[in-house]
C-alpha cells in the first residue's frame, strides 16, 4: 500500500473521529465521577461551564471523555467554595485548558448567559458574599442552569434551609454528597426533582444518608450516585430530557 493511500485512509479516519465528537444542539450536563467531591461539566455546542473540580486530577479524565479532543477551552469556571474536594482539581484544569472566565464569588441575582443556556445564582445573598473565598459550606454558590423548559439545580454543599425551592426542577445535584444535615424533606417536596444526582466516593464518611435517599424516592425522584454509575450525563433539547 502506497503512502498516498495510507494518507487518505488516515485523513478519512481523522475526519470520521472529528465528526463523531462534533457538538450537537442539545444541553449536556455531566456529573463527573471524581470520588468524594464535586465536578460538573455543562456543555452547549462549543461552550462549556465547569462547576468545581473535585478532590484530585480525576476531573481531567472526565473532561477528556466528554469534550471534543480539539477543544482546549472552558468558557466559564465556577468554584462554589474553597473546600479541597471542590477546588483541588481546578489547579490542573487551569494548566491544561484555557479558561475564559473564573467566577470564584457570585451572589444571588447575578446571571451568566451562554447562548440560550442561562445560569442564575440563587445563593448566597450579596450582603453575605465576601471578597475572599472562604471554605464554609453555607457560603457556597448555588446556581440554576436553565435551558428552555429544562432546569438543573447545582447546590454545592449548601444547606437547603438557606434558600427556598421557589420553582420545581427536573434535576438536582444533591447538596453535600447526600448528608443528612444538608437537606430537609420539605425542601425536597417543594423542589419535586425527577432525578437526584449524588456526587460521592466509595469512602464517603457515611454519605449519602439512607434516609435522604428514601426521602427523594418518596417524592418521586430517581436517585443516581457517581460511586455506582460513574459519570452521569443528562441530555436535554430544552423540552424533553434523558440520562445517557
Amino acid at each position: 500500500m502506497g503512502w498516498g493511500v495510507k494518507f487518505l485512509i488516515l485523513a478519512g479516519i481523522a475526519i470520521w473521529l472529528a465528526v463523531g465528537v462534533m457538538p450537537d444542539d442539545k444541553l449536556h450536563v455531566v456529573f463527573c465521577d471524581v470520588g468524594q467531591g464535586d465536578a460538573t461539566l455543562i456543555s452547549y455546542k462549543s461552550k462549556q461551564i465547569l462547576i468545581d473540580g473535585g478532590p484530585d486530577n480525576s476531573v481531567l479524565r472526565c473532561l477528556a471523555h466528554h469534550m471534543p479532543f480539539y477543544d482546549r477551552k472552558i468558557d466559564v469556571v465556577v468554584l462554589t467554595h474553597d473546600n479541597s474536594d471542590h477546588s483541588t482539581g481546578l489547579v490542573e484544569v487551569n494548566k491544561r485548558y484555557r479558561v475564559g472566565v473564573w467566577e470564584p464569588r457570585l451572589h444571588r441575582g447575578q446571571t451568566v448567559q451562554l447562548g440560550p443556556v442561562r445560569m442564575a445564582v440563587e445563593w448566597p445573598k450579596e450582603e453575605e458574599t465576601n471578597q475572599a473565598i472562604i471554605p464554609d459550606n453555607n457560603s457556597g454558590i448555588v446556581v440554576r442552569i436553565k435551558y428552555g423548559l429544562f432546569d438543573v439545580l447545582m447546590t454545592a454543599d449548601v444547606n437547603t434551609g438557606n434558600y427556598a425551592a421557589d420553582e420545581t426542577v427536573e434535576v438536582v445535584k444533591v447538596p453535600h454528597h447526600g448528608s443528612r444535615l444538608a437537606i430537609t424533606p420539605a425542601w425536597i417536596e417543594a423542589a419535586k426533582p425527577k432525578l437526584a444526582v449524588i456526587s460521592v466516593g466509595k469512602d464517603s464518611f457515611g454519605q449519602p444518608a439512607a434516609e435522604v435517599i428514601s426521602e427523594f424516592e418518596a417524592a418521586g425522584a430517581r436517585v443516581m450516585r457517581t460511586d455506582e454509575a460513574g459519570d452521569i450525563e443528562v441530555i436535554s433539547d430544552g423540552e424533553s430530557w434523558r440520562v445517557k
